[in-house]
This record gives structure tokens, sequence and C-alpha cells, in this order.
């Protein structure tokens, strides 16, 4: 039977859900799907608030739904090394976060991710 496709932000949501459950982070992670973007973030496609718990992902509404759901992979991997790593601040965009990010991005395109996501 052929699945009904989701709008753009429920479709984060649900790669979200299959986020969480593949890699989890300790105490999880929120996310917001926002035509407006916090004024310090408005030209970003996403970005991840560690200040409250647990941390909100936003990810910009205004993006195709492509921009979108990579922004949250990117997004999420910055979550994965805030749970990893003491001194992630230090290591931000280093080695060591596109480490992660490319198993991420490995797992969502060569790895059946997307198709797994739909399930969630």
């Amino acid at each position: 039977m052929k699945r009904k496709k989701l709008p753009s932000r429920q479709r984060c949501w649900q790669v979200h859900r299959w986020l969480q459950r593949t890699y989890p982070v300790k105490g999880g992670t929120r996310i917001r799907v926002a035509r407006k973007m916090p004024s310090e973030f408005r030209n970003c496609d996403g970005v991840i608030v560690f200040d409250v718990s647990p941390p909100l992902i936003w990810i910009n509404g205004l993006r195709s739904r492509s921009t979108m759901i990579y922004a949250l992979l990117h997004e999420y991997a910055h979550a994965l090394l805030h749970d990893r790593h003491r001194d992630w601040k230090s290591i931000e965009h280093s080695d060591s976060f596109y480490r992660i990010y490319g198993v991420l991005e490995r797992h969502w395109v060569e790895g059946g991710g997307e198709g797994e996501s739909l399930d969630f």
C-alpha cells in the first residue's frame, strides 16, 4: 500500500523520532519546525540550543524539505557530540563532529535510513 506523503513539518518530526530511536541521546532532544527562527538565527537552516533541557533543535520551516532534513541531521549530530564529549564546545565543528555527522548522513542516504524513518 502506498503511503501518503507527509507535510515537511511532520516529516521532520518523523525523522527526529527515528534519530532518537536509532541514535539515542541521554535526556533526549526536542524539535521545533518554525516559520520564524529566533532573531539571532534567522538566516540559519537549523540550530540547536543547549541552554534548555532537553536541548531544543530549531529547524527553519521556510526551507525545502531536503534542506530541513539535512539541517536536522546536522543539529542532531551536535546533540550526539554534546552527549559524548564534555568539552564539546571546543570541538563543535571538528573531525569528531564530522565523523558523527558522516555516520548519520551515510545511514540516511546509503543505509536505508530514509525508508526506515517512514515507520516512525
